[in-house]
C-alpha cells in the first residue's frame, strides 16, 4: 500500500516538473513575440489547476492517514484488556494519598475490586516499600498469589504481573537440585583391632544401620562401603532438612559406639551450587578432607563459589594410633629435600617455640642431606621471653648463619626452591606471605585443626589435629628417617620446649605418641630440667602476670576472662601464658585473655582443660586454632567489644552445641 502511494507521489512530481518546463520553454521561445491574452489565461489556468489538484491530493492523503491512525488506536483500545489479561498483568491507579481509584478487570476477576477507595497498603504492606523507597521491582504475595510489581511515579500507576506458576516452578527446581556428599568412617580399623570379634561385628552392623537409616530418612542414594567411605546423593530440600536436624547421624554414631568402647567417628563433606556434577563431587571430597583435618566428628558444607559451613566437632581430635601416614610423609619429605636446590622454612607470625623448633629441625634435616636451608623469621616480632631463651639455647653464630628475614628470603628463592611451612596451614598467618606466593614447591606440616583458609597446591602436606605440637611430628619424622646423629644437639632442647609449651607442661593435648616423642628427644640429649629452668619466670615477670590475673572475672561457672588495660600492649604469647595460668585455678575449664598487641589489634588468647572446645568459640569470633588452644586477632574491635562478643558466644553455648554452625566466605 505504502509502495503504491510512493509511486503516485513520484508521478505527480514528475508531471508538475514537465508542465513547468513546457511553460518555461513556451515563454522563452515567444519572449520576443506578442502573446495574446487567451494563451496566458490558458497557461495560468493549467498551473493553478494543477496546484489545486496537488493541494486536494495532500488534503485527502492526510485525511486518510488520520483515519487510519485513529482506527489503529481504536483497535488497540478494543484489544487492550484482552492483551493485559493474556499476559497476566493487572493495573492499579492511585490517588495522591495512595487511595485506590481504579483496578483493571484482570484484578477485579481476582476479587480485588472491593478495595477501590481504600489505601493500597490494605492490599499489601509491601506496596509502601515499593512506592516510598524508589525500588524498581518487588515480588509480593496477595491472597495466596505471587505478583511482580513495578510503580510508575508520574501516573501513580502500579503494574502487577502474576508470576505464581513461575515461582512455583523455580522453587521446585531449587528443591530438586542435587547435593553431593562424601562420608568417611574415622579410625575404623584401629578401633576394631582392640575389640573382641563379636563386638567388631556389632559395631560394623550398628554403623551400617545408622547410615541406612540416614539414607531412608532423607531420601538419599548411598553408595560405597564402610572401609572406603560412602558417596551420598540427595535433593536440596532433603539436604536442608538434614542440616536443620544438625546431621544427627554424626552424633548417633559417636554415642552409639561408646558402649562397645570403640573410638569411631564420622567425617562428612557436602557440596551444592550452580556447577556441573563433576565439580560438585570434587568439592564434596575436599569438604570431607577438611572435616578429617579438623579432627573428624563433624560435617563441612561447601557452596560452590560461596561459603563454607562447619557443623559439629564438639570433641577433642583423636590422634591415630597408626604411624603409617607419618612414615610415608617422612619418606616423601626426604625425597623432596633431596630434589631441591635449597630449602626455605617458614612458620607463623609472632613465632613461638613450636614454630621455631620445627623450623630449625627442617633446617637440620636439609643440612644433613647436604642441601642448603634457612629459617625465615622476623626476630623483632618475638616476645622477650622467647628471644631470651632462644639466645641461651642456640649459638649466636648459628642464628646469624641460618636465620633470615623476609628480604633475605626473597633473594634465596629460586624456581627449584622447596618452601616448608611449619605450625600453620593458613596463608594469612605465615611469617612472609610474599615468599609463599612466589614459591613453586610448598610442603605444609601442622597440628592445628584445619579452617577453610588453607594453603593449596602443596606438593605434600601432613596435618594431624590430634598431635600435641608440630615438634612432636618432627621428632617422629626424624626418627623414621634416622636423623638422630645431628651435631647441633641444642635442637633437642628446643623441640622439647616446643612440646612442653604447647601442652602446658604435658597437661593437655597429650597422647601416648606425645610421651614417646619426649622420650626420643631425651634419649637424643634433651633435658627437661634445663628446658623448664630456662622457661621459668623472673620475679618481675611473675608480678606482671599476677597483676593481669587479678583482673580476672567469671563469665559463667568454669569460664574466666581477663581484659588488659587499654593503654598497654602485649605479645600474643604473653596473653597465652596468662590464659594457661588461669587454667591452674580450681574449677576453671576455659580461660580467655584479651589485650592489644604492638599493632594495636585486639587479641584474644583462649585455653581450655580439654573439656571445652575453644576453637569453636574463637571461630565464631573470626579466629581459629584447635580444641584446647585458640586465638582471635581483630584490628576493628576494641577490647570491650571483643569481650562482649566473647560473652555472647559463651552464653549461647556454641562450644557444646551439636548444631554449631559457622560460615566462612
Amino acid at each position: 500500500m505504502f509502495k503504491s502511494l510512493r509511486n503516485y507521489h513520484l508521478i505527480m512530481i514528475v508531471w508538475l516538473i514537465i508542465e513547468i518546463l513546457i511553460g518555461l520553454t513556451y515563454f522563452i521561445i515567444n519572449i520576443n513575440s506578442k502573446i495574446d491574452v487567451v494563451t496566458v489565461v490558458i497557461i495560468l489556468s493549467l498551473v493553478i489547476g494543477n496546484f489545486l489538484i496537488i493541494c486536494l491530493y495532500i488534503f485527502l492523503f492526510s485525511l486518510w492517514i488520520r483515519q487510519r491512525y485513529i482506527s489503529t488506536a481504536e483497535v488497540i483500545k478494543l484489544n487492550n484488556t484482552q492483551a493485559l489479561t493474556f499476559g497476566s498483568v493487572g493495573m492499579i491507579i492511585l490517588d495522591h494519598d495512595l487511595t485506590i481509584m481504579w483496578i483493571s478487570e484482570f484484578l477485579e476477576d481476582k476479587g480485588l475490586g472491593k478495595l477501590i477507595g481504600k489505601s493500597i497498603v490494605k492490599l499489601s504492606k509491601d506496596f509502601e516499600q515499593l512506592i516510598n523507597n524508589n525500588i524498581h521491582k518487588i515480588t509480593l504475595k496477595i491472597e495466596n498469589m505471587l505478583y511482580d510489581a513495578i510503580y510508575l511515579t508520574q501516573t501513580r500507576t502500579i503494574l502487577l504481573q502474576e508470576t505464581t506458576k513461575y515461582h512455583l516452578l523455580y522453587d521446585k527446581l531449587q528443591h530438586e537440585k542435587l547435593v553431593f556428599g562424601v562420608i568417611n568412617v574415622d579410625n575404623f580399623y584401629n578401633s576394631l583391632q582392640k575389640l573382641r570379634v563379636e563386638n567388631q561385628i556389632r559395631v560394623e552392623a550398628f554403623i551400617k544401620t545408622e547410615l541406612n537409616n540416614f539414607a531412608a530418612d532423607y531420601s538419599c542414594l548411598l553408595l560405597g562401603n564402610i572401609e572406603d567411605g560412602y558417596t551420598v546423593l540427595l535433593y536440596q530440600n532433603e539436604f536442608e532438612k538434614a542440616k536443620n536436624d544438625n546431621f544427627q547421624l554424626i552424633k548417633n554414631v559417636r554415642e552409639g559406639v561408646k558402649k562397645f568402647k570403640a573410638d569411631i567417628t564420622l567425617s562428612a563433606g557436602f557440596s551444592y551450587g550452580n556447577a556441573i556434577n563433576k565439580d560438585l563431587y570434587e568439592l564434596a571430597i575436599e569438604a570431607k578432607e577438611l572435616a578429617v583435618y579438623r579432627g573428624g566428628d563433624q560435617v563441612v558444607i561447601r557452596e560452590f563459589g560461596g561459603n563454607t559451613i562447619f557443623i559439629g566437632g564438639t570433641i577433642e581430635a583423636k590422634q591415630s594410633e597408626s604411624k603409617i601416614n607419618i612414615r610415608m610423609f617422612a619418606q616423601s619429605l626426604y625425597n623432596e629435600i633431596k630434589l631441591a636446590k635449597n630449602v626455605l622454612v617458614m612458620g607463623h607470625q609472632n613465632a613461638d617455640f613450636d614454630s621455631i623448633s620445627s623450623g630449625v629441625a627442617i633446617v637440620e634435616i636439609a643440612n644433613n642431606l647436604n642441601c642448603q636451608a634457612h629459617y625465615i623469621v622476623n626476630q623483632n616480632e618475638l616476645d622477650s621471653k622467647t628471644k631470651e631463651v632462644l639466645e641461651q639455647l642456640v649459638p649466636e653464630e648459628y642464628i646469624d648463619a641460618n636465620f633470615v628475614n623476609s628480604k633475605q628470603a626473597l633473594k634465596l628463592l629460586h624456581p627449584n626452591t622447596l618452601l616448608v611451612i611449619v605450625d600453620t596451614h593458613n596463608p594469612k598467618r605465615v611469617d612472609t606471605p610474599e615468599v609463599l606466593n612466589k614459591a613453586s614447591k610448598v610442603i605444609v606440616i601442622d597440628h592445628h585443626r584445619v579452617s577453610d583458609e588453607v594453603i593449596y597446591n602443596t606438593v605434600i602436606s601432613y596435618i594431624d589435629a590430634g598431635t600435641s605440637s608440630t615438634a612432636e611430628s618432627l621428632a617422629e619424622i626424624m626418627y623414621y628417617n634416622d636423623f638422630t646423629n645431628i651435631e647441633n644437639d641444642f635442637l633437642w632442647n628446643l623441640m622439647l620446649a616446643g612440646i612442653l609449651i604447647d601442652t602446658h607442661n604435658l597437661q593437655v593435648r597429650t597422647t601416648r605418641r606425645t610421651f614417646e616423642a619426649c622420650g626420643l628427644l631425651i634419649e637424643w640429649g634433651a633435658s627437661i630440667a634445663k628446658v623448664k629452668g630456662l622457661l621459668q619466670d623472673t620475679l618481675s615477670e611473675l608480678i606482671e602476670k599476677f597483676a593481669l590475673i587479678s583482673k580476672a572475672k567469671t563469665i559463667k561457672k568454669g569460664f574466666l576472662a581477663v581484659i588488659a588495660d587499654e593503654n598497654e600492649e602485649y605479645h600474643p604469647t604473653f596473653l597465652a601464658q596468662i590464659s594457661e595460668m588461669l587454667l591452674d585455678l580450681k574449677e576453671c575449664r576455659a580461660a580467655f585473655t584479651i589485650g592489644y598487641d604492638k599493632q594495636k589489634r585486639a587479641c584474644l588468647s583462649a585455653r581450655s582443660n580439654g573439656e571445652i572446645n575453644v576453637q569453636i568459640i574463637c571461630e565464631s569470633l573470626g579466629g581459629g586454632g584447635h580444641f584446647s588452644a585458640a586465638a582471635v586477632q581483630d584490628s576493628k574491635l576494641s577490647l570491650k567489644e571483643l569481650y562482649n562478643k566473647l560473652v555472647h558466644a559463651i552464653e549461647s553455648e556454641v562450644y557444646q552445641s551439636e548444631g554449631n554452625t559457622f560460615k566462612r566466605s
